[in-house]
């Protein structure tokens, strides 16, 4: 069985993960209007979809093998965000076509999720910021 996260750990996934959702948001916001081009490539290249399914899967993998806390909304949306990641990883890798099939529609609301990845970006940033990131002795 895998040890409980200490938070440090839910800390540190807490900015690296907002700051993450801030760079997407801001992606979303000002390019959104290029997502739907971002999937027509996508999909035209097998090899860059197994890529992203093993690198999805991985981060997704080393995530909740560190992290699989669910005691405050921070720990939550760094887990949450684990098993997002290693699902989608799956999906890329054995039914890229599911995959492609839940995201087309999703093009459309590429400003909508912006904000709301600048929203749980920022949530996690500033979770993080409130409390020291290295423990005092």
């Amino acid at each position: 069985m895998i040890a409980p996260a200490s938070p440090s750990i839910t800390l540190w996934l807490s900015v690296l993960l907002g700051a993450y959702l801030l760079a997407g948001g801001m992606a979303a916001l000002l390019r959104g209007e290029l997502w739907a081009e971002l999937i027509a490539d996508f999909e035209r290249s097998p090899a860059l979809v197994m890529i992203s399914g093993a690198i999805a899967f991985a981060v997704g993998s080393l995530i909740v093998s560190v992290h699989n806390e669910w005691t405050s909304p921070a720990a939550a949306i760094v887990s949450a965000t684990g098993w997002i990641a290693l699902a989608e990883g799956l999906t890329l890798i054995a039914a890229p076509q599911l995959w492609l099939s839940l995201a087309r529609p999703m093009m459309r609301y590429a400003r909508p999720s912006g904000v709301a990845m600048l929203v749980v970006g920022a949530f996690l940033l500033s979770s993080a910021i409130a409390r020291p990131l290295v423990p005092s002795a």
